[in-house]
């Protein structure tokens, strides 16, 4: 599908290609790259392979570039950073490699930006200059091969952030606590990686996936409001004070940790949210013989 501006002479402003095999390569003199007005170019699942070429730079006018479950490789050329009108960005699916580019800061010139990475061979450490950029609305950047600590330096309290999944990577070290400074973000994935300590203090967040870390300690009482808390498979030991279960549903997710002691009284008292609440332990010492368990949850 093309779309034109509607002057005496056609403009092309959008291309879209959508499974349909075009089995090439993107060549750095093709006449795509010539089109400077275009905003919207999606090739999605074309199986078009080979390296982005630099002359993708020229399209400075790109608001939304999708070029997802193809077969493309190498490093993000630099030239992207021309691209600064971009707001909607997948490369999801491919086989790109590299570091994550600074010029990805230079995003910002509209209202909220979307980016996605996944499934890919990024690596090297977390991308922090990525989360300068106060505009960013959406990131994944799950399934790659990034590693070490995460951190947000510098992260503005007016940052759009509101969406982030870092899961099934090999990130590590501790779930810094100026994550908190991202005041909008309702949604955060840290599943599958290998955090350690305890959790700190989040506010504003109502989904939150934490599960198959090797995290430990206190469940602060914080996160007793979320929608949706997942848990399982860490090494935490308590609940802490003022743990409130408003709405929230555990439904086929298990607790699989270290928890010693009776049930908490949240938990009794959430039994009219709870769908089902599987308390199998690594080392349970709670007793499960309680009529409330029985009774209520499975």
């Amino acid at each position: 599908m093309h779309t034109y501006l509607p002057h005496k002479r056609k403009t092309l402003i959008k291309s879209f290609i959508d499974s349909i095999p075009l089995n090439n390569s993107l060549k750095p003199d093709s006449s795509l790259f010539k089109l400077q007005h275009l905003r919207n170019l999606t090739l999605r699942d074309c199986n078009l392979s080979g390296d982005l070429p630099s002359s993708l730079g020229n399209l400075s006018h790109l608001a939304k570039l999708h070029l997802s479950k193809n077969y493309l490789v190498g490093e993000i050329p630099v030239s992207f950073g021309n691209l600064n009108q971009l707001r909607d960005l997948s490369l999801a699916d491919n086989q790109f490699s590299g570091n994550i580019p600074f010029s990805f800061a230079n995003f910002t010139q509209l209202s909220q930006i979307i980016i996605s990475l996944v499934r890919n061979l990024f690596f090297g450490s977390f991308p922090t200059s990525l989360f300068m950029n106060p505009l960013l609305g959406i990131v994944s950047l799950r399934n790659n091969q990034f590693k070490g600590p995460i951190e947000f330096r510098n992260t503005s309290s007016f940052s759009k952030l509101h969406i982030l999944f870092l899961q099934q990577k090999k990130f590590n070290g501790h779930i810094p606590k100026s994550i908190s400074k991202v005041s909008n973000l309702k949604n955060l994935n840290l599943h599958d990686n290998n955090f350690t300590g305890s959790v700190p203090k989040l506010a504003n967040l109502e989904y939150f996936d934490l599960s198959y870390n090797k995290l430990e300690g206190e469940i602060p009482g914080s996160l007793g409001d979320m929608l949706e808390l997942m848990l399982s498979h860490n090494s935490f030991s308590s609940f802490g004070n003022q743990w409130i279960l408003v709405q929230i549903v555990f439904e086929d997710h298990y607790l699989v940790n270290s928890f010693g002691g009776s049930i908490p009284q949240c938990l009794r008292d959430a039994i009219v949210d709870l769908t089902a609440l599987n308390l199998q332990t690594q080392q349970s010492q709670w007793n499960s013989s309680s009529r409330w368990y029985t009774l209520g949850v499975s």
